[in-house]
């Protein structure tokens, strides 16, 4: 895949700012607190929103390489809110992790100087598009083992690596990960697991997933 020049760009610059280290199931960001732009080096966070009764919702995932808050991006650079709400935002460590920090106001000077960023972003804002369009469809099939199927395609195709015996899902997930981000529960998640290894459509290998045919598996909820 080519890379983007603007996007290199932006990482670089994120990669001049500080190094932090955190531990697994560690709250790094929230609306609570003072907002900073980060870039992950290593490791998975989640995006999560609670509500103001309590309930916590997946809201995202990030990975290596990814840019995060892009909302606080947007507020920064071009005063556009995209939520105003009365629920909280956090973002949480699934595994142990290493993201580089940059303060808003480094952040907004680079952009003045270097334009051309405003493309990374609208690349950024593209993916994340591409993930809601992606939470739609789930929440569409009703169905939640077609929901689970939905997801571990999704994932395998953006978290996914080739071996031998088909795709393997790099991501770290639980049963109680994946209920989070469906809103099921978890012993739904775990019957529709078995479901799916009976099939043959996945391999469990410790705690890793393998999509041994991501067609095949597709092929469960594209009917």
């Amino acid at each position: 895949m080519k890379i983007d020049y603007s996007s290199e760009q932006l990482r670089t610059f994120m990669m001049s700012g500080k190094l932090y280290y955190f531990p697994k199931h560690k709250v790094i960001q929230s609306t609570d607190l003072g907002l900073v732009l980060g870039l992950i080096k290593s490791g998975y966070v989640q995006r999560y929103l609670i509500t103001p009764n309590g309930a916590e919702s997946n809201q995202g995932i990030y990975g290596p390489g990814d840019f995060f808050p892009l909302t606080l991006a947007q507020s920064i650079l071009l005063n556009q809110y995209i939520y105003i709400g009365i629920e909280t935002y956090l973002y949480k460590t699934m595994t142990n992790a290493q993201i580089y920090y940059v303060y808003n106001d480094a952040f907004i000077n680079f952009v003045k100087k270097n334009p051309i960023i405003y493309r990374a972003l609208l690349i950024e804002a593209g993916e994340r598009l591409r993930v809601s369009i992606q939470r739609v469809e789930n929440m569409s099939l009703g169905n939640s083992y077609l929901r689970l199927a939905h997801q571990l395609v999704f994932y395998a195709r953006i978290f996914g690596i080739e071996i031998p015996q088909g795709i393997k899902i790099i991501l770290p997930l639980t049963h109680l990960n994946l209920s989070e981000i469906l809103n099921i529960s978890r012993e739904t998640v775990s019957l529709a697991m078995i479901q799916l290894k009976n099939k043959g459509l996945i391999i469990k290998q410790g705690r890793s997933i393998i999509v041994p045919d991501i067609d095949k598996l597709e092929s469960e909820f594209a009917r």
